[in-house]
């Protein structure tokens, strides 16, 4: 070592010169205390340097650099800048001394090799900070136990410093990433674009952990100790995230329980709801007292959570407010369901020891199953649980499983009585507490939106659209029927530049009894003109077409409609109508029934009818539509049996225009094969 000699002459001179830059910068390190305690720290490493630089005992300087740099506060910014400060002195020195370059270079990576030894004591005593994120209240739920436990990994490596064990799992591949589709998780970012965020946020710290583990397994720990820094910013930002989204949902559990079911009752899965309550809770508390029944309702609730851990993936299990506890399954069998409840009426029902006192507790489970695809809203879920609740009571029944087909129409018949009351229909119509919701009709081929089928919803007392199904029969026998169709006309000119942002073709359902009004006609004249650019398109079914023909001729010729044929394959037989009706231009689509196309790819005979449709439609320069599109395997089949137009929930469910329009400017229709928001 050639320089050893001039280090040893200098080292004094520059160590004092170096204290005094120091000690001119102590505004800036009062954090560390006094004056006193200050010189303290600048004469500890002082003495590291002096051993480190002169001794040349390496091993020994670094064990104490671990024990110096973790009793002391002092950011490593301000050590690698002391020793930054260091190293342009020396080499001053070495370089008026004449130093060759290879030993000046070899003095200056000798010193940015302490320093580099440093970073890593630092990186090890920083890397503690995220054991804070265990203090959460939301330690045990699986969003945030999920990147928890990743993240407990990589302090666990860093501090052992053991990289064997550092979690290098793809971001694409992680328990966060298969955690995102649990109920719970689903319910707590509801928001389409909340979990697009946290994905964002979970790739990149995946990232960064990542570019972390290829430095410090390369020895650069300055560089390393960076990208940590980054890191642990990161992890607490996603932490806090998953946190705030957790106190949000929890803060009204039961709210965003319903809100859930509302969200995934438009899916393909079979799902079920039940009720789990404690009969005669004031009985119970003047009995044995409020804090015992508590006790014995939180004991209940852990038991059920025990059932249920391994099932996260398809339940969800609450505490309610309304009532004791809910449940929500998913992709269940009806012997899942029913084996679910019966685990749990064993637990729930039976005697609890709670402060030695004997407290033998009754409940009642109710469970509904939600109709694939359906429209139901979570309101009205929770009002139908109650209603099962009071049902199992008068029945004196334990269990109240709504499962079978004739339970559902009982239940069917009760949210239709609730509906069905003449004074709130008429007062809805006349009122015009009436609004229009609208469901995509795209091009199989393209992905592009053709049409939007307008349908007609009642707007109840909590805002809630009621879909048209549950009052129009009522609408019918109070002869409104027209009152309400002119409502719909009002709505789509009021509408009508939103729309035209999705298509300009609307297809709208009608009343033959509309049809027939003067009233109605006028108001329909009024309408095409104030429509301007948007081309309106009527549907009626097979049997009304043909018992309507010759005001439906005149509409054509005098106000330019043109119609749809609804149902096409239902099983009145027309075809010679349809096919005169194609000739005049009065018609233009055939709209496939959607029993039909439910059965297509179950039945091969169903299968051939929809071609035969397909060759009739095209022969006729019709476009034939298909409805009721719940699952990719049949948007597939559609395409290949040649079918170019389609509809169902699988695209999409009815939405205002609002959402629609938010939905497909950010491709959530990409799920659809040649799909692209730049087709519309």
């Amino acid at each position: 070592m050639g320089y050893l000699n001039i280090l040893q002459r200098y080292l004094p001179e520059i160590l004092e010169e170096l204290n005094h830059d120091i000690l001119k910068e102590k505004d800036s390190l009062k954090f560390l205390g006094t004056e006193e305690d200050i010189n303290k720290i600048i004469q500890k490493q002082e003495d590291l340097v002096r051993k480190y630089l002169l001794e040349f005992e390496g091993k020994d300087v670094l064990q104490q650099c671990e024990e110096f740099y973790k009793e002391i506060d002092l950011p490593y910014v301000i050590v690698r800048s002391n020793f930054d400060k260091l190293k342009k002195k020396i080499i001053q020195k070495l370089m008026l001394e004449g130093t060759n370059e290879e030993l000046i270079f070899n003095v200056k990576n000798y010193i940015d090799k302490l320093s580099n030894a440093i970073a890593k004591v630092y990186i090890k005593k920083d890397i503690q900070i995220l054991k804070g994120l265990e203090n959460s209240p939301f330690v045990n739920y699986v969003l945030y136990k999920s990147n928890l436990d990743w993240i407990n990994q990589i302090v666990k490596a860093i501090e052992k410093d053991d990289m064997s064990n550092f979690p290098l799992v793809p971001a694409k591949d992680s328990e966060f990433i298969k955690y995102l589709e649990y109920p719970e998780s689903v319910m707590v970012c509801m928001d389409a674009n909340l979990c697009s965020y946290l994905e964002e946020l979970h790739t990149l710290i995946f990232k960064t952990a990542y570019s972390f583990y290829l430095f410090y397994t390369k020895g650069n720990y300055t560089e390393s100790y960076l990208i940590e820094k980054d890191f642990i910013e990161q992890a607490f930002k996603l932490m806090k995230t998953i946190a705030e989204l957790y106190f949000i949902t929890f803060a009204d559990l039961e709210t965003n329980f319903f809100n859930l079911i509302s969200y995934l009752a438009s899916s393909n899965k079979r799902q079920f709801v039940s009720i789990i309550d404690i009969q005669n809770l004031r009985t119970l508390n003047k009995i044995y007292g409020e804090e015992a029944i508590n006790q014995a309702i939180s004991e209940i609730e852990n038991q059920i959570k025990e059932i249920l851990k391994n099932k996260q993936n398809r339940t969800l299990f609450i505490r309610g407010t309304t009532a004791n506890f809910y449940m929500f399954n998913t992709s269940c069998t009806d012997n899942d369901i029913k084996n679910f409840v019966n685990q749990i009426s064993k637990v729930v029902n039976k005697k609890l020891i709670i402060d030695d006192k004997e407290i033998e507790l009754r409940t009642i489970i109710g469970t509904l199953e939600i109709e694939p695809f359906s429209e139901i809203t979570g309101e009205e879920v929770r009002k139908i649980l109650s209603h099962l609740k009071e049902e199992a009571k008068k029945k004196e029944k334990k269990m109240l499983l709504v499962l079978d087909k004739e339970e559902k129409t009982e239940i069917l018949k009760w949210i239709n009585q609730r509906y069905q009351n003449v004074n709130f229909i008429k007062s809805s119509i006349l009122t015009r507490n009436i609004d229009v919701v609208f469901q995509p009709v795209i091009d199989l081929k393209t992905g592009k939106v053709e049409f939007v089928e307008t349908l007609v919803r009642i707007v109840n007392d909590d805002g809630k659209l009621i879909p048209a199904g549950i009052f129009i029969d009522l609408v019918y026998e109070l002869g409104l029927i027209s009152e309400l169709d002119s409502i719909v006309l009002d709505l789509l000119v009021e509408k009508q530049n939103l729309i035209k942002k999705i298509t300009p073709n609307i297809l709208v359902n009608v009343s033959y009894k509309s049809l027939i009004s003067h009233k109605f006609i006028k108001k329909l004249e009024e309408t095409v003109k104030g429509l301007n650019s948007l081309n309106l398109t009527f549907e009626l079914t097979e049997q009304q077409l043909v018992e309507n023909i010759t005001i439906i001729e005149k509409l054509r010729n005098e106000i330019g409609l043109k119609f749809a044929v609804d149902d096409f394959g239902a099983g009145y037989s027309s075809l010679k109508t349809v096919a005169d009706l194609s000739q005049k231009d009065i018609i233009g689509i055939l709209k496939i029934d959607g029993t039909l196309i439910k059965a297509l790819y179950k039945n091969e005979n169903v299968k051939k009818i929809i071609y035969i449709i397909s060759i009739l439609s095209e022969s006729l320069n019709l476009k034939a539509v298909a409805e009721s599109i719940e699952k990719e395997v049949c948007l597939e089949t559609l395409r290949k049996i040649g079918i170019h137009y389609g509809q169902g929930f699988y695209i999409s469910k009815p939405k205002t225009v609002e959402e629609l329009i938010v939905d497909i400017y950010s491709d959530k229709f990409k799920h659809i094969n040649g799909f692209s928001s730049q087709n519309i």
